[in-house]
């Protein structure tokens, strides 16, 4: 993996202005071992809570934001980005570049270029590629079969389709800049906030989380019906969704939720629109006040605090969680109901760091079994494993 520049300063910063982009991506692969030693000394010092490695980005340069393509990712830029999918055809990944209002995407060899929208974000139009707006994307969701890209265009409170063939640009459902919580036929429908989405193909059926309506809706995409899943709490307390942010289906019945505000995640039986408690839940204070937490531990008693995107890993078996406000990486063993924590800041109140997260949001696991964070704060994407 090529060196980010930020190590470059730290190494040679006499001679920065005399190196070439392949110069710095040559040393970079000399110094990959000493850099990845250096990673494990620095956690070990300085307290981090970390199993595995914690690499330095693999795109954009920690605490650089900016809007810039290159085909050595140390020098590409993003600006809060907070979601990410794997493309298995490729091996590659997009981007919801959310401050640049883009839809990036990093090759298999770390190259990164645009695939539609822009920096002059801030309302949106359809159309190809760079003709075409977004207004802060989030939620990614991809149909490999189809090549299409299905993004939540957050702030235009609408769902848009990217078509990775021709980069056309349309929208599905949801009407640009109008809130609502209507169901119906594509357009007619209204959605507020929407962030995570989740793709079911064997239904055609894709889940929104539409945040602020604190809702799952369905998009039936061969109807073009948006419909409201009424869910049944049952005992569960709050009966209600708070803020929903990631999605991750399991087969066609199970949709695991980040239910950010209510700092827990749940899981629906789609069949039957049962929800029930995964894990976590929120710690109150002396006065009943809600307090951050972070614990591990049994599902029933662990802690998060803000969990904000999710992804269920090949085997079925685990979820990875980015507690958004603890900048850390959880997992859920869904066999064993235990909670632990891959890698957490020393402290809820530590400052950023290179070797840390930075109220991450998004995150999927890579073609090669790793695990990849949009470092949401820090502009750039991780590695981690």
């Amino acid at each position: 993996m090529p060196l980010p520049l930020a190590e470059l300063f730290f190494i040679v910063p006499s001679a920065l202005h005399f190196f070439s982009a392949q110069d710095a991506y040559n040393l970079g692969r000399l110094l990959d071992p000493l850099i990845d030693s250096s990673i494990n000394v620095h956690s070990k010092l300085h307290g981090f809570r970390m199993v595995g490695n914690m690499l330095p980005p693999i795109a954009g340069r920690f605490g650089q934001r900016g809007f810039e393509n290159s085909i050595y990712p140390e020098f590409s830029r993003f600006f809060h980005p907070c979601e990410i999918v794997h493309d298995e055809a490729t091996g590659g990944y997009f981007v919801s570049d959310t401050g640049n209002s883009a839809i990036r995407k990093i090759s298999r060899n770390g190259a990164v270029s645009t695939l539609a929208g822009g920096v002059r974000g801030g309302m949106s139009s359809d159309g190809i590629g760079s003709f075409a707006r977004f207004h802060s994307p989030h939620g990614l969701s991809l149909d490999n079969k189809g090549r299409k890209l299905y993004v939540s265009d957050t702030d235009s409170h609408t769902i848009r389709c990217v078509s990775l063939v021709s980069r056309m640009v349309e929208t599905i459902a949801g009407q640009p800049g109008k809130r609502g919580s209507t169901c119906g036929k594509g357009k007619s429908s209204l959605f507020s906030s929407p962030h995570g989405l989740a793709l079911c193909t064997s239904t055609s059926r894709l889940y929104v989380a539409d945040s602020m309506n604190g809702t799952i809706r369905c998009l039936d995409l061969e109807l073009g019906e948006v419909s409201t899943l009424r869910l049944d709490f049952g005992c569960l307390n709050p009966p209600r969704l708070f803020h929903p942010r990631g999605l991750a289906l399991r087969g066609a019945n199970e949709l695991y939720v980040c239910d950010m505000g209510n700092h827990r995640i749940v899981k629906v039986c789609l069949q039957k629109s049962v929800v029930c408690l995964v894990a976590g839940g929120m710690a109150r204070g002396p006065h009943g006040e809600i307090v951050p937490a972070l614990r591990d531990g049994p599902s029933h008693s662990a802690l998060f605090n803000h969990p904000y995107g999710v992804s269920l890993c090949p085997s079925k078996r685990q979820l990875f969680v980015v507690d958004f406000s603890s900048h850390a990486l959880r997992v859920v063993d869904l066999y064993s109901k235990t909670v632990s924590t891959l890698f957490s800041r020393p402290s809820l109140f530590s400052g950023p760091s290179p070797f840390s997260l930075d109220f991450p949001q998004g995150l999927c696991h890579a073609w090669d079994g790793g695990v990849l964070i949009c470092d949401t704060v820090s502009n750039c994407i991780r590695r981690v494993l």
